[in-house]
């Protein structure tokens, strides 16, 4: 097969098992005909194989309008004399082998070559393969000219050249999906050994042991399949000469080009950042976030190639961080990769003062306490809109017997994350700072800094370190939510030293606020007493009161000494249902984490 360049023509995709559609294959047949025994004159009795009817295969054919402008003159009067609306211009075969998945027969009329037709067929088999057949290894035995073809789509060659039907081939595999067990990994050999082979493809014992060992490292590597990661990249929202800009940066990456993805690196982190960065976060089109991501995954893994572990694991968390994660958690996967291969964080010393709790208020009781109430109990305090501290659940947390900072420090201890700077989010000054958890913890936790309080808040840290979640139970009451499940519960920590403060502000879901580590000190108000508390009235700040609720200035805020004001400290291993938008200020007594369960309640006071 040609090289292929991109083109504006819009390919219709279609694809069916076997048979079952008998017009598309029969047009499958007929232009595998054309080009492989008119054109190649390969031997029909070997295009035509036996398989091409059975459930084994998956044909795909590409077709364009009849009346597409750039019709050759010879492919005009075909058009014109067939009645079908769309012409069929490309096919393709997947094929059952095994525990493979081979995608064969691609063929591209001639006068349609060069025009991106064969990547977009290959494309879609790639998509039809990863959606249906995850499970099974994705290979090509790729004829020598169409090497370089299937390498920009991310095909990796297993073996040496080797003669088939007189054509010179080399196998080439996909790199399947990290999370997903392949049939291959559990075949003996046995099983895979065919009575005949052609030494050099993928039944060749040779050549599955080269398979299998090239598939360990990859996961044990956890890299990143920079390539498939640009059907994350929407072309649509980035444009064709980004996105063909950034599968040129993924490809010389893995060549080990450096200069040239460096180069190319920049470039596309320069145009994502200042998309990311105009407007509001929330409004920019998630386009953008995945190209900074797969981009940074680049940046990443060219760092690691050079050892250079610290800097590309900080090319991970930025990616991470501005994007996302993408491929199903590889980016983060490799992050985590990268931090085994860092040199550990320097050890901490923490010095676990505690602060006295704010006096009562003359308007302010404790919130009840219930030790472990059942669903139906539960479901009485959500009902009527009642704060309650709950024990015995976070207690029963892996994450209640293992965090600390110390651990924290020696497990992520070199990631990057964004730190809060100063008492309050609504006090002046306030800033926020990208540094390593180490870093942060020995400045702000361990030591007092010269720059004030220091707090790790309002960022995703389970999204950008997944496997933290699993030292937490999601509560079983979280379920109450609107859709009776715990899959959209947002998880949010909060890591910081004693006198962190969030002030009285009001959160648009409910939450089952957990103490892992530490002590912290809360109070709370009913959302139907917005107006005794005060809220910001212009700005970001709206669901924020402008009451010092520690201290409250009662000549400025008369109203505020009218409010049913509940507090509680709660301590490591308790946790505290807040109603949904109820008012709560939030400060530690001592060095603290803290894991936040937001959940969506469909009818609540808020309205």
């Amino acid at each position: 097969m040609e090289d292929e360049q991109n083109s504006d023509i819009e390919v219709v995709l279609k694809d069916s098992v076997g048979s079952d559609n008998d017009e598309l294959l029969t047009k499958c047949l007929s232009l595998r005909h054309q080009v492989f025994i008119d054109e190649q004159n390969i031997d029909e009795t070997l295009e035509y194989d036996g398989f091409d009817d059975n459930q084994s295969s998956v044909h795909i054919l590409a077709t364009i309008q009849r009346n597409y402008f750039s019709l050759t003159s010879s492919h005009r009067e075909l058009a014109s004399s067939s009645t079908d609306e769309l012409y069929s211009i490309g096919t393709c075969r997947l094929r059952k082998a095994g525990p493979f998945m081979k995608l064969e027969r691609v063929a591209v009329l001639k006068d349609w070559r060069r025009k991106g037709i064969g990547e977009q067929i290959c494309n879609h088999a790639i998509r039809t393969s990863e959606r249906n057949y995850d499970q099974l290894l994705l290979v090509t035995q790729a004829q020598a000219t169409s090497i370089d073809f299937y390498e920009k789509l991310g095909f990796f060659a297993v073996s040496d050249d080797y003669l088939e039907a007189g054509i010179i081939h080399r196998t080439m595999i996909y790199w399947p999906k990290r999370s997903v067990k392949l049939e291959l990994e559990s075949w003996d050999d046995r099983q895979l050994v065919q009575d005949a082979f052609v030494e050099g493809e993928c039944f060749d014992p040779n050549i599955i042991s080269v398979i299998k060992e090239r598939v360990r490292l990859y996961r044990e590597q956890c890299c990143p399949r920079l390539l498939h990661i640009r059907f994350e990249i929407n072309e649509r929202v980035v444009g064709k000469s980004i996105l063909k800009t950034y599968c040129e940066c993924a490809r010389a990456t893995q060549r080990n080009e450096f200069e040239r993805s460096e180069t190319l690196e920049k470039y596309l982190l320069n145009i994502a950042w200042e998309k990311l960065n105009t407007g509001h976060y929330s409004q920019v089109n998630d386009a953008w976030r995945a190209l900074y991501a797969a981009v940074s995954a680049c940046k990443a893994y060219r760092l690691l190639t050079q050892n250079k572990p610290l800097d590309a694991l900080r090319a991970c968390d930025m990616g991470l961080i501005m994007g996302g994660d993408i491929d199903g958690r590889g980016l983060s996967a490799f992050a985590t990769h990268i931090h085994s291969l860092c040199p550990p964080p320097a050890p901490l010393n923490i010095n676990r003062f505690v602060f006295d709790e704010p006096k009562q208020l003359s308007n302010s009781h404790s919130i009840r306490r219930v030790h472990c109430p059942s669903l139906e109990e539960f479901c009485e305090f959500l009902m009527r809109q009642e704060p309650v501290v709950i024990t015995g659940i976070v207690s029963e947390w892996p994450a209640f017997s293992k965090w600390s900072f110390e651990y924290l420090n020696s497990i992520i201890g070199n990631r990057t994350v964004p730190i809060e700077i100063g008492s309050s989010y609504a006090d002046e000054g306030w800033s926020q700072s990208l540094m390593t958890v180490s870093d942060f913890m020995h400045e702000f936790v361990e030591n007092k800094s010269g720059r004030g309080v220091g707090y790790l808040a309002q960022h995703r840290l389970f999204d950008q370190i997944p496997e933290l979640v699993d030292d937490v139970i999601i509560p079983d009451y979280c379920a109450f939510g609107s859709d009776d499940s715990l899959d959209d519960v947002d998880l949010n920590i909060w890591l910081g030293p004693g006198a962190t403060v969030s002030p009285l502000h009001t959160d648009p879901k409910s939450n089952i606020f957990c103490q892992v580590y530490g002590k912290k000190f809360l109070r709370v108000v009913p959302y139907a007493e917005t107006q005794n508390v005060y809220p910001n009235e212009d700005g970001f700040l709206t669901n924020t009161s402008q009451v010092d609720v520690e201290n409250p200035d009662l000549s400025k805020y008369p109203l505020f000494k009218s409010a049913h004001v509940l507090e509680c400290t709660l301590s490591a291993g308790e946790c505290l249902f807040i109603p949904t938008a109820y008012w709560h200020y939030v400060k530690s007594l001592e060095p603290s984490i803290s894991v936040s369960c937001w959940f969506r309640v469909q009818s609540s006071s808020s309205g």
